[in-house]
Protein backbone atom coordinates (compact mmCIF):
# COMPACT_ATOMS: atom_id res chain seq x y z
CA UNK A 1 0.00 0.00 0.00
CA UNK A 2 2.89 2.48 0.73
CA UNK A 3 4.89 1.61 -2.09
CA UNK A 4 1.80 1.99 -4.44
CA UNK A 5 1.11 5.86 -2.66
CA UNK A 6 4.60 6.60 -3.28
CA UNK A 7 4.64 5.76 -7.18
CA UNK A 8 1.20 7.86 -7.31
CA UNK A 9 2.76 10.67 -5.56
CA UNK A 10 6.22 10.92 -7.79
CA UNK A 11 4.09 10.51 -10.49
CA UNK A 12 2.04 13.60 -9.82
CA UNK A 13 5.27 15.32 -9.90
CA UNK A 14 5.52 14.51 -13.73
CA UNK A 15 4.64 16.64 -16.54
CA UNK A 16 1.32 16.10 -17.82
CA UNK A 17 2.90 14.80 -21.27
CA UNK A 18 5.39 12.85 -19.57
CA UNK A 19 2.80 11.35 -16.97
CA UNK A 20 0.45 10.03 -19.42
CA UNK A 21 3.43 8.52 -21.25
CA UNK A 22 4.50 6.71 -18.09
CA UNK A 23 1.10 5.48 -17.80
CA UNK A 24 0.22 4.12 -21.05
CA UNK A 25 0.81 0.70 -20.37
CA UNK A 26 -1.58 0.84 -17.30
CA UNK A 27 -4.42 2.57 -19.41
CA UNK A 28 -7.14 0.60 -20.41
CA UNK A 29 -7.37 0.40 -24.56
CA UNK A 30 -10.03 3.04 -24.46
CA UNK A 31 -8.15 5.42 -22.25
CA UNK A 32 -5.07 4.74 -24.24
CA UNK A 33 -6.79 6.25 -27.24
CA UNK A 34 -7.74 9.43 -25.42
CA UNK A 35 -4.19 9.88 -23.93
CA UNK A 36 -2.43 9.02 -27.36
CA UNK A 37 -4.49 11.66 -29.14
CA UNK A 38 -3.38 14.11 -26.27
CA UNK A 39 0.31 13.52 -27.09
CA UNK A 40 -0.61 14.01 -30.93
CA UNK A 41 -1.72 17.42 -30.58
CA UNK A 42 -1.16 18.43 -26.91
CA UNK A 43 -2.12 21.95 -27.55
CA UNK A 44 -5.21 20.93 -29.52
CA UNK A 45 -7.24 20.10 -26.40
CA UNK A 46 -6.90 23.06 -24.86
CA UNK A 47 -9.90 24.50 -26.92
CA UNK A 48 -11.86 21.16 -27.22
CA UNK A 49 -14.74 20.31 -24.99
CA UNK A 50 -14.69 16.67 -23.34
CA UNK A 51 -17.43 15.61 -26.05
CA UNK A 52 -15.07 16.67 -28.84
CA UNK A 53 -11.64 15.12 -26.91
CA UNK A 54 -14.29 11.93 -26.92
CA UNK A 55 -15.12 11.76 -30.22
CA UNK A 56 -11.87 12.21 -31.86
CA UNK A 57 -10.41 9.49 -29.58
CA UNK A 58 -13.18 7.11 -30.58
CA UNK A 59 -14.92 6.63 -26.82
CA UNK A 60 -17.23 8.63 -24.58
CA UNK A 61 -16.54 11.82 -22.39
CA UNK A 62 -16.82 9.45 -19.17
CA UNK A 63 -14.16 7.28 -20.72
CA UNK A 64 -11.51 10.85 -20.85
CA UNK A 65 -12.87 11.50 -17.52
CA UNK A 66 -11.69 8.13 -16.08
CA UNK A 67 -8.49 8.81 -17.73
CA UNK A 68 -7.95 12.26 -16.15
CA UNK A 69 -8.69 10.83 -12.46
CA UNK A 70 -6.38 7.71 -13.29
CA UNK A 71 -3.41 9.92 -13.71
CA UNK A 72 -4.17 12.35 -10.54
CA UNK A 73 -6.16 15.14 -11.90
CA UNK A 74 -10.20 15.80 -10.84
CA UNK A 75 -11.52 15.85 -14.14
CA UNK A 76 -10.84 17.20 -17.82
CA UNK A 77 -10.85 21.14 -16.99
CA UNK A 78 -7.94 20.21 -14.71
CA UNK A 79 -6.24 18.55 -17.59
CA UNK A 80 -6.66 21.12 -19.69
CA UNK A 81 -5.77 24.04 -17.23
CA UNK A 82 -2.65 21.84 -16.38
CA UNK A 83 -1.76 21.36 -20.07
CA UNK A 84 -2.19 25.27 -20.86
CA UNK A 85 0.70 25.84 -18.04
CA UNK A 86 3.00 23.36 -19.11
CA UNK A 87 2.49 23.56 -22.97
CA UNK A 88 2.00 27.33 -23.73
CA UNK A 89 1.03 28.03 -27.29
CA UNK A 90 4.05 29.76 -28.37
CA UNK A 91 6.16 26.51 -27.70
CA UNK A 92 6.24 22.92 -28.91
CA UNK A 93 5.35 20.75 -25.60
Amino acid sequence: MVKAMTDVLSTLELPLLERLRSQLRSLSPAERRVADTILRDPLGIIHMSVSELATLAETSAATVVRLCTSIGLRGYQELKITNSTTCPSDRSC
